[in-house]
């Protein structure tokens, strides 16, 4: 078990707040992170990234990196391993969910690959500070000579604030694996 709650990372533009990392098939599914504020992140990293098999909640933070770009978490499994040993249902137990968070960003939500999955449900997310149409959910998967693709994802309920930006939005970029996205709400 392993919870972490009530702390501020302020990673003073510099450094990457926290990395989850399981490079064995045995999982890990007793994760919580809640109650956490993430300020200042550094230029071109994430806040929180999940490597490998690891699963669990993370829930009622405080995301704020609107000076930066990069992105509040990612979700990456062990590639190859993955895809050779697991499968994905959606709905199940077996996820990392991203759930009732405040996000203010500049640059992709969430970016998924390597056989990863996650459940993005309840989180406002603001859009500030840049000219690029990014912005909602990237699933890389299954370029020539790269990763393999994220294996599943599911994104609803949640509010996605863009309107103070003079482009579109791209809201899902799913090159690959499986997704639904249902009853979210774009403000443009």
């Amino acid at each position: 078990t392993f919870r972490l709650t009530g702390f501020t990372f302020d990673c003073a533009s510099r450094i990457q707040a926290l990395k989850l990392e399981n490079e064995t098939l045995n999982i890990l599914n007793k994760i919580r992170i809640d109650h956490n504020k993430f300020i200042n992140g550094r230029d071109g990293t994430r806040f929180l990234l999940s490597y490998g098999t690891i699963y669990g909640v993370v829930d009622n933070n405080y995301f704020d990196k609107n000076t930066d770009i990069g992105q509040t978490m990612d979700f990456y499994a062990l590639n190859a391993t993955t895809w050779t040993n697991f499968s994905f249902t959606f709905g199940s137990a077996d996820n990392m969910y991203f759930e009732d968070n405040t996000v203010t960003m500049d640059d992709v939500n969430h970016d998924i690959g390597l056989g990863g999955r996650f459940c993005a449900r309840y989180n406002t997310y603001t859009h500030v500070n840049v000219a690029r149409q990014w912005g909602g959910f990237e699933m890389h998967g299954n370029q020539p000579g790269a990763n393999l693709s994220a294996m599943g994802a599911e994104v609803y309920g949640n509010i996605i604030d863009n309107h103070t930006l003079p482009q579109n939005l791209i809201f899902v970029g799913q090159r690959a694996g499986m997704a639904l996205f249902f009853w979210n709400k774009i403000l443009l």
